[in-house]
């Protein structure tokens, strides 16, 4: 018997629309993770590696943040170290300016007791009074 060409066209159509029409093949997919499922994977192991893959992607947010923050943190440290620094500066000016205001009392005193007559000396402890309190007011807005 010869073939039939048209016939033969004919099977081929029909058995392609049965194999689609019939067969059916489960299809994972997680469209979120823009993922597939495996040849041969189970739906059991497809779930189990779409949780390892968002594990994956909270640790790395996580990192980011801590990295992050421990920027921000070290900074924070550096500027309050650099403040520090600054409140022992203040604190040395002052201490230096009240020895000064004392010397100078003491100058002006011993002058006085010694029979110098100049009243510099008073005008002068005067000033280094003024200094220190200067000096003490902006040591206890710097604390």
């Amino acid at each position: 018997m010869p073939l039939n060409l048209s016939l033969l066209k004919k099977m081929r159509a029909d058995f392609k629309k049965r194999i689609y029409m019939e067969l059916t093949f489960p299809l994972l997919v997680n469209r979120e993770l823009n993922l597939g499922g495996h040849d041969g994977e189970g739906e059991n192991a497809f779930r189990q590696r779409c949780r390892d893959v968002v594990e994956k992607m909270i640790d790395k947010e996580t990192e980011k943040l801590k990295d992050r923050f421990e920027r921000r943190l070290q900074r924070l440290s550096d500027r309050l170290d650099r403040e520090k620094i600054k409140l022992a500066q203040m604190e040395g000016e002052h201490q230096s300016k009240k020895l000064e205001e004392v010397v100078s009392i003491g100058e002006t005193v011993l002058g006085m007791i010694l029979g110098s007559r100049s009243r510099r000396g008073f005008s002068a402890a005067a000033r280094r009074r003024r200094m220190t309190a200067t000096s003490r007011r902006r040591l206890e807005l710097g604390k």
